[in-house]
Parts: structure tokens; C-alpha cells; sequence
């Protein structure tokens, strides 16, 4: 993936990224994309932002690269045979070292916090992440894994340790049960990244040219328990209304947010906002403004809330989605993507459990009579954003010919 660092420098031509993005190589192309997103939101995520522009690291930083590397080792366990130890005889002596799989697993374990699954106790992993916290926080509590000396090896108590520790992740999951569960929140999180997409496809065959906001809102101080609160939920009730009937902004769109929990910086909530890129142009100022009135009149008593304008730190995404975004524009497109998938991530679930509250919500697809008047010229064709984010698409990759072809015809492949 590294051959095609140089994109993401601007240090090549539009033509020839072009024709890498169209290409035998766009699914090794897609995941470079996504991998950088990846960082990026890790990144974001651990880090609060201040109304001075300065930003500090929190705590929920090291819990995010934790649920990174939880869910990565518990796919590697399941997915391979490969033992954590193995026994060899050095000098005579029978000595007990451990695999690559097993040095990782020791080094994880070490790691682990023990006060991670309390402080996540109301939260929701996915299984993969699930079935590593229970083994990791009993076995991990248990046993003091200490690292292998050379020539010595680790001692038999760790040897014991790590065996159950693979035996019973890979016990679970090659389960019916947990195949089960890990089916139903791919299917979960495919259903939320498709029904946003089409969300925009519609968007754009009303408007050839959107204005995409995003903005992250959140409390700050005493806030963080306020936001537990009833008072909360219909606070944030009444922004979303605010803004769905253009009292804040003007001529809204369409709008997706998404509701979620850390440990440090509490409930949150992050926000795609479109407007007609005709008309309007200003995407830092109208961030802002919307930012601003969370900040001072949605946000509780006593102005409890603050918020980020992503629009500030647009440099830093792999392919920037914010902003003007036209049909045509087809690296917007994916920015755009990117941005949808982060908002709709199955890669941790530290969502929010409640049975009344909705972590996602967005615009509704209303039914639109067709526009008198003649067709769409070529330059504001739906094909690249049928490519992009189309319902052949998923949140890692684009749709190829083949998929847009059996989708809506042969002159949708051509025409992309």
C-alpha cells in the first residue's frame, strides 16, 4: 500500500491518479484510503478541541488503540492454527518460547488495563472485540505475564495462560452463536453505510453541486453528566429540529448525526450537514454557526456544550469530502464516503445502549416529481456518485463495472 503514499502528497497528476482509480489496483487503492481514515478519526476521537484552537490527548486515546488491537488479535486467533507457544530443547533442557502469535498475545496482555471493562460497562463491542475483553480481563488478572528471558523461555504458568487464552477464543469463535452475532452487525453497519449513501445519491439528483458541513458537538465540565439526562435527549431533540427547519443555517438539505460515549469525553455526537452548493459556498462559517448555537442555546443551562469544525482540519483528511462537493468530483466522492463510514463505523462499537435513543439518525428520502425542462448535461452525470456511493458500493471499496452493470445497465459502467 505504501507504492501509492505518493496521492495523498498531491505530488501527481489528476489524470494519473485517475487512471490508478479505475484500474486493475482500486482495491488496494480503497484500502489506502481507508487505512489513512482510520488514523485520522483515531486520532480525532482521543483528542478533545478547545474553542482556542488548541487540542489535548485524553484517555480515550490509549482505550481506542486498546479496541484496535483487541479486535485485530481476536480475528488473527480465529482465523489461523498457529500455536502461542512451542516447546524446543536448548542445551538438553526443554524450554517453552513463544510463537509470533504468542509474543503479541503477551504483549497485549501486558497492556491491558484492568479498569477497561469497567469503565466501558455501559458500552456495546462487537464480538470480536467482546470475546477479547472477557478472555484478556481473566486470564490477564490472573496471571502476570512477564517476558520470555533468552535462552530461558517464559515459565510454565504463562505457557498454561496463553493456551486457554487461544483455546477459548477460538472456542467462541468458531461458535454458530458468535458467527451469528458477528453476521448481524456486518449486516448492521452494511444497512447503516447503504442507507446513508443512498441518502446522498438522492441528495445529488436534486442538486448537482452539495455544501457538506461536518461538525463534532460535545459537552464540556459538568455537562458530561447533564448529558445522561432526560433534559439532554430533548435538548438535542430541539437542535436537530432547529436545524431540519433551517432555523439555524439557512436551506438545509439533508442531515445525518450520529450519537456516541467515551470514557473521558462522554456523549457526543457527530454531524453531516448538506446544503445547496449553488447558493452557498461559506462551509467554515456555517460549521460555525452551527457549532455555535449548540454551544450556547441546545447544549443545557449555563452553555454546557462545545464543539470542533472539521472544515478547520479538512488538510489532514486523506481525500477531503468537505465543502463544495459536485457530482463529477470523483476524489470528493470518496471523501465524502470516507466520512460516512466513520460516522457509521463497525470497526468498535462504543456506542450508546438505550432502547428510546436513536445513535443514528438521519434526513428522510421524500418522493420528488421530475423537473420539467431538459435532461442533465454529461458534465453533471449521477455515474460517479453511482460509483462512489451507489448501492453496489461498501464503506471499503467502489463498485466495479461488473457490479455497476448488473445494478443498472451497461451504460452505467461506460459512462463512469
Amino acid at each position: 500500500m505504501a507504492r501509492y503514499g505518493f496521492l495523498f502528497r498531491n505530488q501527481i497528476q489528476q489524470s494519473e491518479i485517475q487512471e490508478i482509480f479505475m484500474n486493475q489496483d482500486e482495491k488496494m487503492f480503497d484500502r489506502e484510503i481507508s487505512e489513512r481514515e482510520r488514523i485520522r478519526s483515531l486520532f480525532a476521537e482521543g483528542m478533545v478541541h478547545g474553542p482556542d484552537g488548541k487540542s489535548a490527548i485524553t484517555s480515550d486515546w490509549g482505550d481506542l488503540q486498546l479496541i484496535t488491537l483487541l479486535e485485530r488479535m481476536a480475528k488473527r486467533i480465529a482465523s489461523t492454527d498457529e500455536a502461542p507457544t512451542l516447546r524446543e530443547d536448548l542445551h538438553g533442557r526443554s524450554v517453552c518460547t513463544p510463537t509470533p502469535l504468542g509474543g503479541d498475545l503477551v504483549r497485549l496482555c501486558t497492556g491491558f488495563d484492568q479498569f477497561f471493562p469497567r469503565r466501558h460497562q455501559h458500552h456495546v463491542f462487537n464480538p470480536w472485540i467482546k470475546v477479547m475483553v472477557v478472555a484478556c480481563g481473566h486470564w490477564c488478572g490472573m496471571q502476570g505475564f512477564g517476558q520470555p528471558a533468552p535462552g530461558i523461555g517464559i515459565v510454565p504458568e504463562d505457557e498454561v495462560a496463553l493456551n486457554r487464552i487461544v483455546r477459548f477464543v477460538r472456542r467462541v469463535c468458531h461458535s454458530t452463536a458468535f458467527k451469528w452475532k458477528v453476521a448481524n452487525v456486518v449486516r448492521l453497519a452494511l444497512q447503516n453505510f447503504r442507507s446513508v449513501c443512498a441518502y446522498f445519491v438522492w441528495l445529488f439528483t436534486l442538486h448537482s453541486r452539495l455544501l457538506i458541513l461536518r461538525v463534532d458537538l460535545y459537552y464540556r465540565g459538568k455537562g458530561k453528566w447533564w448529558a445522561y439526562s432526560g433534559e439532554a435527549d430533548a435538548a438535542f431533540d430541539r437542535f436537530m429540529r432547529a436545524l431540519r427547519e433551517s432555523r439555524i443555517i439557512p436551506t438545509v438539505l439533508g442531515y445525518v448525526a450520529s450519537r456516541e460515549e467515551g470514557p473521558e469525553r462522554g456523549i457526543h455526537f457527530h454531524l453531516l450537514v448538506a446544503m445547496d452548493g449553488h447558493k452557498y459556498k461559506d462551509a467554515r462559517g456555517f460549521a460555525d454557526q452551527i457549532g455555535k448555537a449548540w454551544a450556547e442555546k441546545y447544549s443545557g443551562p449555563g452553555m454546557l456544550g462545545s464543539f470542533f469544525n472539521c472544515y478547520s482540519r479538512r488538510g489532514s483528511y486523506p481525500f477531503n469530502g468537505l465543502g463544495l462537493v459536485h457530482v463529477r468530483d470523483w476524489r470528493k466522492l470518496i471523501g465524502l464516503r470516507a466520512a460516512i463510514r466513520y460516522i457509521t463505523k463497525p470497526d468498535y462499537q462504543v456506542k450508546v445502549k438505550s432502547d428510546s435513543e436513536r445513535n443514528l439518525r438521519r434526513g428522510l428520502i421524500r418522493a420528488t416529481e421530475s423537473k420539467l425542462g431538459a435532461p442533465r448535461k454529461a458534465r453533471h452525470s449521477m455515474a460517479k456518485v453511482l460509483r462512489i456511493l451507489g448501492p453496489a458500493a461498501s464503506p471499503d471499496r467502489t463498485a466495479t463495472d461488473g457490479e455497476l452493470r448488473r445494478r443498472r445497465g451497461p451504460a452505467a459502467a461506460d459512462a463512469a
